[in-house]
C-alpha cells in the first residue's frame, strides 16, 4: 500500500495526535513501518502507551482508508506527503508539521519564497486600499503571496496577487472539495491556475470554527514572514501571527488609526516588536532570502540586456557600470571616435538605458 494510506490508518488512531506522529515517523522512518513494529517495541519506543500500541496493532479495516486514498487519486486534487521532493521547504521543521496534506494547483519551488498577508474578514476601504498596494509590490518581487481565503484581507490579498500575475496560495480550514466561504468558489478556481489550494483535512471535513486556527499554523509555516493588515486584538490574523514568532518567522504589521478598533490587533503586535510596514522595502530589508533572489534577479535582468546589445552598446554598457563618466572619459575609454560615439550613445539614450547628467556625464539608468 502507499505510505499515504498508512499514514491516514495512523493519524486517525487514539492517541495519536500530529507530534505523536511526527515523532512515530522520526523513530520508525516510514508509517508503513509503525504498523509492521513489534507491539513490545510500539510500547518501549516510548512514543506512545499501551492502549494505542494496541490499536495500532488490531487494526484491520484497511478498506476505509484505501478507498479514502482511491478517491482523492481519481479527483483533480492531490496528496502530498512529508517526503515528497515537491513538499513546501519551508514546512519540514515547523511544531506539528502537517505530514500528509491534499492540494489542488501546482507547487512550484519558487513558492518557498513567500509571505503570508492575513486580516480582518470585516476590512474597510483603506484595508482593501493597502492590501492591493503591497500585495502589488510583494509580486513584482516575485514573492508568492499565502493566505486562508477568508473573507476581507485574505480574499483581497488572493486577488490582488492574481491581479499583478503573482503567485498565491490559499491555505482552507475544510476539505478541498467544500469551498468556504461559498462566495469565493471562484477565487478558489482561479488560485489553482496561479498557485495552489491546500488542506490537511479529508474531502468532505466541514469548515468548522476549530479547523481555522489549526490551518493557521500552516500559513505561517509557508512564509518567511506574515504580515498582518487590519486586525482586531481577537482577530484570528494575530493567532497567526503567534505561530509565526513559535516558528521563528518575522512578524510584520501595517499601523492604524489609534480609534479605529479595527485595526487595534496591529498597533499592538508594533508595541510587542512587530515591524512596522509602510511599503514593501519595509518587509524584505528584514529578509535575508528576498534580497538574494532579488539581487539575483536584478542581476540575470542585467545579463540578458546586455546580451540584447550590439558590440558598442556592450562597450559603453560595461564602461558605465557601477559608475558614471564623462563624455571625454568614455571617448578615451571606449576607443571610439566621436563619429561612431555620438550615434551610439544617442541611441542607448532613447531605449532608456544611459541617461545625459548636467555637465556631460553620462550613467546607466535603473532600466539599464
Amino acid at each position: 500500500m502507499n505510505e499515504a494510506v498508512y499514514l491516514l490508518s495512523l493519524q486517525n488512531k487514539p492517541g495519536v495526535g500530529g507530534v505523536t506522529l511526527r515523532k512515530l515517523i522520526e523513530f520508525y522512518g516510514s508509517a508503513e513501518n509503525v504498523f509492521k513494529a513489534d507491539i513490545n517495541n510500539l510500547i518501549k519506543s516510548g512514543v506512545i502507551n499501551k492502549e494505542s500500541a494496541q490499536a495500532i496493532k488490531g487494526f484491520t479495516k484497511w478498506d476505509n482508508y484505501l478507498n479514502e486514498y482511491k478517491n482523492v487519486e481519481k479527483s483533480r486534487y492531490n496528496y502530498i506527503k512529508y517526503n515528497d521532493t515537491n513538499y513546501p521547504v519551508n514546512l519540514i521543521n515547523i511544531y506539528n508539521i502537517p505530514l500528509l496534506m491534499q492540494y489542488y494547483g501546482e507547487i512550484k519551488e519558487s513558492d518557498n519564497n513567500a509571505v503570508a498577508v492575513v486580516g480582518s474578514r470585516n476590512c474597510d476601504e483603506y484595508g482593501r486600499y493597502i492590501t492591493e498596494s503591497i500585495v502589488r509590490q510583494l509580486v513584482a518581487k516575485g514573492i508568492t503571496v499565502v493566505s486562508g481565503m477568508a473573507r476581507g484581507i485574505d480574499t483581497f490579498a488572493h486577488r490582488s496577487a492574481i491581479k499583478y500575475g503573482g503567485r498565491t496560495i490559499a491555505v482552507i480550514g475544510s476539505g478541498l472539495d467544500i469551498c468556504y466561504p461559498p462566495e469565493n468558489n471562484e477565487l478558489f478556481e482561479v488560485i489553482s491556475e496561479n498557485g495552489y489550494v491546500l488542506s490537511e483535512y479529508a474531502l468532505g471535513t466541514k469548515p468548522e470554527s476549530v479547523n481555522f486556527p489549526r490551518r493557521n499554523r500552516i500559513i505561517s509555516g509557508l512564509s518567511l514572514g506574515v504580515l498582518v493588515i487590519q486586525a482586531n486584538i481577537k482577530s484570528g490574523a494575530l493567532i497567526t501571527a503567534q505561530y509565526a514568532l513559535e516558528q521563528n518567522r518575522e512578524v510584520f504589521a501595517v499601523p492604524a488609526n489609534i480609534n479605529n478598533k479595527k485595526s487595534s490587533g496591529c498597533n499592538l503586535l508594533i508595541k510587542k516588536g512587530a515591524k512596522l510596514v509602510e511599503s514593501v522595502d519595509d518587509i524584505i530589508s528584514e529578509i535575508r532570502q528576498f534580497q538574494e533572489i532579488i539581487k539575483e534577479k536584478e542581476s540575470t535582468k542585467a545579463g540578458l540586456k546586455l546580451v540584447q546589445l550590439s558590440e558598442s552598446e556592450k562597450i559603453i554598457f560595461s564602461l558605465l557600470t557601477d559608475k558614471r563618466l564623462h563624455m571625454d572619459e568614455l571617448q578615451i575609454s571606449s576607443k571610439m571616435p566621436s563619429s561612431e560615439i555620438f550615434p551610439v550613445l544617442l541611441d542607448m539614450e532613447m531605449q532608456g538605458i544611459i541617461r545625459v547628467l548636467p555637465g556631460n556625464y553620462y550613467e546607466l539608468t535603473e532600466q539599464g
